[in-house]
């Protein structure tokens, strides 16, 4: 195991960021897990009984960047080495062009998109102060312009659009040695991938704590799934 980082993760209280953050306790690095001020943090309290001072719970909302401004100023100096861009929004699983409702496909543009967005401009001072950090981002093959598919059209464009966001932001941020990933992390069981998905969610954490683990900044930009297969635009 790599030596203990400095991590924060985003929607840390139940279903993918959960597990993300039970493991990366679990090996030994310091954690800043954020949530919606009103969201259920039961299961987060109880790990942080065990983890004591390396797991920081910080009420979080994605969609305000006062917030986002607002947790960056409560760290200071202190130096971030990776962020796990998690919080995430599915109003319209099968929604199609007869039955859009614009103001959930508002939602997710704001949540999946604009959300990441913010964090990483209000914690680019503590990322910089990394030497070589990584900024990882929990996206979709639902996202995929290539794979195709139909129905969830707000939730699919959201992650359309952030993969294409972060494109750009990988060049602009390579000059700091900050590498940038989108992440698809499976079709996985929790409550927004259903009962009927194909992997267990320890599976997918395993898988993406690898690639955080492996990834370097010639990989910066790309488009991965859980397994390390690059995955089409």
């Amino acid at each position: 195991m790599s030596s203990p980082q400095h991590i924060v993760i985003t929607g840390a209280n139940r279903g993918i960021g959960l597990a993300l953050t039970q493991q990366l306790v679990a090996e030994g690095h310091h954690m800043w897990a954020t949530h919606r001020p009103q969201a259920d943090t039961g299961a987060l309290q109880r790990l942080q009984e065990t983890a004591r001072s390396r797991l920081k719970l910080v009420p979080l909302d994605v969609r305000n960047l006062a917030d986002c401004q607002a947790f960056s100023q409560s760290l200071g100096a202190q130096p971030i080495d990776v962020l796990w861009n998690n919080a995430g929004l599915l109003l319209d699983r099968e929604a199609d062009i007869t039955a859009l409702d614009f103001d959930h496909y508002a939602a997710m543009l704001e949540v999946n998109t604009l959300g990441p967005l913010r964090v990483i401009q209000s914690l680019l001072p503590q990322l910089r102060r990394s030497q070589h950090a990584k900024i990882l981002n929990l996206s979709s093959v639902m996202g995929s312009i290539g794979k195709g598919g139909a129905g969830a059209s707000g939730y699919r464009t959201s992650k359309a659009a952030l993969n294409r966001a972060l494109r750009t932001v990988a060049e602009d941020v390579r000059q700091w040695n900050i590498a940038v990933l989108c992440l698809h992390p499976g079709w996985v069981k929790t409550d927004m991938g259903g009962l009927a998905a194909d992997i267990d969610i320890s599976e997918s954490a395993q898988g993406l704590i690898r690639m955080m683990h492996n990834s370097t900044l010639a990989d910066t930009g790309q488009f991965w799934d859980y397994q390390g297969k690059v995955l089409p635009w």
